[in-house]
């Protein structure tokens, strides 16, 4: 998000928040989206057009985008929402198998993670594959199997080009293309373990066991006292954020928390207070931390202005 890109998205999102176009609105309404902003592209609406592609059918979100009758564009959003549901069930199902898979097989002295499955859908093995990076920190290969053909997606960690590995193991592919940190790739079932052990060599030779262990970058130290409403205005005026331009973020330590409690079965929810400053805070996907949710902790977050139901 720098250069062109950043002024095509600034732009572009305000256009979205002015929703021209019907079938935005439509998208929106369904998304409980109120205003337009990188996270809620991100997670709301992008996610429920790329559903269609994922599931069905493309052709179903441009046709959304394109369409002008109220009506249709009305229930064209309401199947599309409806898949995004599917899609997270799919996911979701294909994680929980992959980590038992993982926990039975064990990966802690592997350098890499190859998975292949005949139950496993090729539209979402590319989200999973990202879970699994976010999880256990090693390059990743998911390959959804049908009839002795796997379709495989492949997601990497920092320093780790994927497609210069997966070159190295092209005696083993029927056809791969990608980039540094994502791929794709196609596979005869039986040299799936030949491709493993392959795959596993090149990580070995790249990546030293420091390379493994996950690292989180931020801004600097922050006391609470100092998030003031106008400052953290002021960092809005950075936006939008994403690849590029990441949202900033801090850190503060001896951060005491308060009420902690679970949401909707995967988020956290919680309070922290440091020197008389309290504040509210939600961790999206981490409810299985909850247990490190107790006295002081040291604290990574990044500061918003809450503006979820006003």
């Amino acid at each position: 998000l720098g250069g062109v890109n950043r002024i095509l998205v600034r732009f572009g999102l305000q256009l979205l928040e002015e929703g021209k176009r019907p079938g935005i609105g439509a998208l929106k309404r369904v998304a409980e989206v109120a205003k337009v902003t990188c996270g809620t592209v991100g997670f709301r609406l992008a996610p429920r057009l790329n559903a269609a592609g994922r599931l069905e059918d493309a052709a179903l979100g441009v046709k959304l985008l394109l369409g002008d009758d109220q009506q249709e564009l009305s229930e064209l959003a309401e199947l599309l929402d409806g898949f995004n549901r599917d899609r997270q069930k799919l996911e979701q199902q294909t994680l929980e198998q992959a980590v038992t898979i993982l926990d039975e097989t064990g990966c802690a002295d592997q350098h890499s993670i190859v998975l292949a499955d005949e139950r496993w859908h090729s539209g979402v093995i590319g989200i999973v594959a990202s879970r699994l990076v976010e999880r256990y920190y090693r390059p990743t290969v998911l390959i959804a199997l049908e009839a002795g053909q796997g379709k495989g997606s492949c997601r990497s960690i920092s320093g780790f080009h994927l497609h210069r590995a997966l070159q190295q193991c092209a005696d083993s592919l029927s056809g791969f293309g990608g980039h540094a940190m994502a791929a794709g790739l196609s596979i005869a079932e039986e040299k799936l373990a030949l491709f493993r052990s392959e795959f596993e060599r090149v990580c070995r030779q790249d990546l030293s066991a420091e390379a493994l262990v996950p690292a989180a970058a931020h801004d600097g130290e922050c006391q609470l006292a100092d998030l003031t409403m106008l400052q953290v205005e002021e960092l809005e005026l950075l936006s939008p954020f994403g690849a590029g331009n990441p949202q900033p973020t801090y850190f503060s330590r001896g951060c005491r928390v308060l009420s902690p409690k679970v949401l909707g079965d995967k988020h956290l929810k919680f309070d922290i207070e440091q020197d008389g400053i309290r504040l509210s805070c939600i961790a999206f996907g981490m409810a299985g931390r909850f247990d490190q949710l107790f006295g002081e902790v040291t604290l990574l977050f990044r500061p918003e202005i809450n503006s979820w139901r006003g």
